[in-house]
């Protein structure tokens, strides 16, 4: 069933009278030497860096019953896995003898085209939802799906798809569906999370879903769109000709285009945390809106949706809820639930949403994994561990 909450502002760390969880991590950080990123016995040069995360709160009994109990110390290590079609690709592999095939999280993040939970030259757990993740037991999947950066020479020769100009989804899915496999599997437990424009990536991925993949299983197997929308936007660039921002097929998607004679132009460059505006005039144009509408009804794996309502960079309170109205008219049986926040744009910042992400991940896959959708180890949960300090028979 969907639900929807608005929940209250979240301070970023320690509540005072709430349960906390020191994670004591340490990395081991491998760096591949220079050479072909797709050759499979890639040299590696490790390092070692040892650090303490920030608190994480568990903000009420709800959190503890659904997260699998943190480990203390986590090695994760670095693989690059190249540029393909202008897709790039780092993992981050957490290393843990009680999970020798860890499910595995891919990220995508929002208008800087990518590499936003980890990148060839910096690591997750610089954010606090990848150290939460890695904490219980995920591996990572950073993924670059365009932008003009320059990347590390183990990354290969080929660049990221310059800009989001008509962006083809099917280059995506192929990076998404070849990190199923690994040494262990080739049905491995896969979730998706994407952040602004990747939130939108997100439910365009969900909703064709079957127009993209190859194989039987689904792209993914559960999936969170932080601050979404709920159409196809334009290309946010100023070009002679107003173009979309992904394409299908072959064919540019329908998209919703910013009205560049409106008022709010001049505030969208000039007062950034306020560019919402210009997405809010541009959502009045309903035809548009209605031919660019992303089809939320044919998504078909769990889907969990998180709004900030007072986001000033787009109305994505609003979207996730046009969303999710137009799933449950047109398909009473439809997976997507919708979490909203009394926060602003970065929902993902704030301990709460990312505590909630965690725990769908956790629920959702791991269920996946017991009906056997796809094959994965997953740490306990803490009402499963023995806490008494009894020994053992």
């Amino acid at each position: 069933m969907a639900t929807t909450r608005l929940k209250g502002k979240s301070t970023m760390m320690g509540l005072g009278a709430c349960n906390r969880v020191v994670l004591g991590m340490a990395a081991a950080w491998y760096l591949s030497a220079c050479g072909a990123p797709d050759q499979s016995t890639l040299a590696e040069v490790e390092r070692q860096s040892h650090f303490e995360t920030e608190r994480l709160a568990i903000l009420d009994d709800a959190y503890r019953g659904r997260l699998p109990t943190p480990v203390a110390e986590v090695r994760l290590g670095l693989e690059p896995r190249g540029v393909v079609d202008g897709v790039g690709a780092v993992d981050f592999e957490v290393r843990n003898e009680e999970i020798g095939n860890p499910p595995l999280i891919i990220a995508a993040g929002g208008s800087e085209g990518g590499f936003w939970l980890g990148g060839p030259n910096w690591f997750p757990t610089s954010r606090l939802l990848g150290r939460a993740l890695v904490a219980h037991g995920f591996s990572i999947r950073s993924i670059g799906y365009f932008g003009e950066r320059e990347l590390p020479e183990y990354m290969g020769e080929e660049a990221l798809f310059r800009r989001n100009i008509e962006r083809p989804l099917e280059p995506i899915a192929i990076r998404i569906e070849e990190a199923r496999r690994n040494a262990v599997t080739n049905r491995r437990c896969v979730g998706f999370v994407g952040v602004s424009k990747g939130g939108e990536l997100t439910m365009l991925l969900a909703a064709y879903d079957r127009d993209l993949r190859d194989e039987q299983r689904p792209l993914f197997d559960a999936a969170v769109a932080a601050v979404p929308s709920h159409v196809v936007w334009q290309a946010p660039y100023v070009t002679l000709r107003t173009r979309s921002g992904w394409s299908l097929g072959g064919e540019p998607m329908d998209f919703v285009p910013y009205q560049w004679l409106s008022p709010h132009v001049v505030s969208a460059f000039t007062d950034y945390p306020y560019v919402g505006r210009l997405g809010e005039a541009a959502l009045q144009n309903e035809s548009r809106v209605l031919a660019a509408a992303i089809p939320t009804e044919n998504i078909e794996m769990p889907l969990l949706m998180l709004a900030g309502e007072q986001d000033r960079v787009w109305p994505s309170a609003e979207m996730s809820r046009a969303a999710l109205e137009r799933a449950e008219r047109l398909n009473p049986h439809h997976s997507l639930r919708l979490e909203v926040y009394d926060l602003d744009h970065f929902v993902l910042s704030n301990p709460e949403p990312v505590l909630e992400t965690v725990a769908f991940f956790y629920e959702t896959l791991k269920a996946a994994a017991e009906r056997g959708k796809c094959e994965a180890d997953f740490l306990p949960q803490e009402s499963q561990v023995d806490t008494s300090g009894s020994p053992g028979p």
